[in-house]
């Protein structure tokens, strides 16, 4: 009985740690996750249009996980590696040399979101181009 009475144990954890893995995605009220991530890297001119819904929710994307911020944002158009484990997702925000596939070369208006090392959004600034 022990035997059992462990296995139904150890099954009622693990269901209980899927169900909580399977949350519904985060979304922010008054912003268009859907067009954002349809227009990648900018060059359909949609996420220019979200520009200023971007701007006022911004502030709210600091705090929020990795995990949390792919709901809201998808796929960054770049990200890059920095010290510490600590990375930054980069979004282009208008069409630009990235539309024909130079995306090194490109001066649009970025916004860069910063991680720290526990994958949690610690900074959200405006640059044109890739960071360096």
């Amino acid at each position: 009985m022990t035997r059992i009475g462990t296995f139904l144990g150890r099954l009622g954890c693990m269901a209980g740690i899927g169900l909580a893995a399977c949350g519904s995605p985060k979304q922010i009220d008054g912003f268009d996750s859907a067009a954002w991530q349809a227009d990648r890297l900018g060059c359909g001119g949609g996420r220019k249009a979200l520009s200023q819904p971007f701007d006022s929710i911004r502030r709210q994307l600091k705090g929020l996980t990795q995990n949390e911020l792919l709901d809201v944002l998808g796929k960054p158009d770049f990200q890059r590696l920095y010290q510490r484990n600590q990375k930054f997702y980069v979004y282009f925000l208008e069409p630009g040399a990235q539309c024909g596939g130079n995306a090194d070369a490109s001066r649009a208006r970025t916004a860069v979101i910063r991680f720290s090392a526990i994958e949690l959004v610690t900074e959200v600034y405006y640059d044109n181009g890739k960071p360096q």
